[in-house]
């Protein structure tokens, strides 16, 4: 299974993509559902997801971001 960590500020595992993480996102369809929490060891936190087959970890701060995207879709 293919696993990302997704910030909306600084890309997806890191990369930045500017505009075409939104697309990224948009292309996995909506997060199902949290499946559990996931924490760094620089103190980082993400929510865990599974969509499609895929793992994301994304980060605490962007989830009302992804949600407000997929709202506006």
């Amino acid at each position: 299974m293919a696993s990302f960590e997704v910030d909306l500020k600084k890309g997806i595992n890191g990369i930045g993509l500017g505009e075409n993480i939104e697309r990224f996102v948009f292309l996995l369809g909506k997060p199902e559902e949290v499946i559990d929490t996931y924490k760094r060891e620089d103190g980082t936190e993400f929510y865990q997801y599974y969509t499609q087959g895929i793992s994301l970890r994304v980060l605490v701060d962007s989830v009302e971001a992804i949600f407000y995207y997929f709202q506006r879709k």
